[in-house]
C-alpha cells in the first residue's frame, strides 16, 4: 500500500529499518561472545562503564546513557545480584547511592572490553577506515540532533524516537 505521494512505509523509513538491521547484527554477536560470562549486549556496557568511572550515581549513569530510568535500574539490580556491580550509600549525599565494579568486574574488564571491541570492529571491517570514520560522524550528528531537539522540546530523547 502506497500513501498520496505514491511512496510507501518502506520507502521513506529505509534508513531506520537499515539501522535496525545493523544495531541487531551487533547485539546478535554481542550475545554469542559474551556468553560465558552471562552478560548480554543489554547489560555488559554498564558492568563497562561502572568500572571506568567507580562511584558513578545511577542518575549520572542514566544521562550517560539515554535509557529510561526503569530500564537502568532493573539491569543494575541484575548485576549487583550476578556479582558485578555494588551499590553503596554516598558519603556526601546520603539520598544518593554510588555503583562500585566488584572484583569480579575488574577482573574481567579487559577481556569483556576487547572482546565487545573485536565485534565492533568485525562489524565495520569492509569498510576503509576513512568510512569508518565518516560512518561514526554521521551517527553523531544525527544523535547529536536528537539530543538537541530533546533539549528544545523539554522531553526526554526515548520519548522523542
Amino acid at each position: 500500500m502506497q500513501n498520496m505521494n505514491g511512496r510507501s512505509f518502506y520507502d521513506t523509513h529505509e534508513v531506520e529499518k537499515l539501522t535496525t538491521i545493523y544495531n541487531r547484527m551487533i547485539r546478535l554477536r554481542i550475545n554469542d561472545t559474551l556468553k560465558e560470562f552471562k552478560l548480554s549486549e543489554s547489560n555488559f556496557f554498564y558492568v563497562l562503564l561502572v568500572c571506568e568511572s567507580p562511584g558513578i550515581s545511577q542518575d549520572k549513569l542514566i544521562q550517560n546513557i539515554y535509557r529510561d530510568h526503569s530500564v537502568v535500574t532493573r539491569a543494575i539490580s541484575k548485576l549487583i545480584k550476578n556479582g558485578w556491580i555494588e551499590k553503596k550509600m554516598s558519603d556526601v549525599d546520603k539520598r544518593q547511592t554510588e555503583l562500585y565494579p566488584t572484583a569480579k568486574a575488574i577482573n574481567n574488564y579487559q577481556v569483556i572490553f576487547d572482546k565487545v571491541t573485536a565485534v565492533n570492529d568485525e562489524s565495520v571491517a569492509v569498510l576503509s577506515e576513512g568510512e569508518t570514520e565518516q560512518f561514526k560522524l554521521l551517527l553523531e550528528k544525527v544523535i547529536q540532533a536528537g539530543i538537541e531537539r530533546e533539549r528544545l522540546s523539554g522531553k526526554k530523547i526515548s520519548e522523542l524516537f
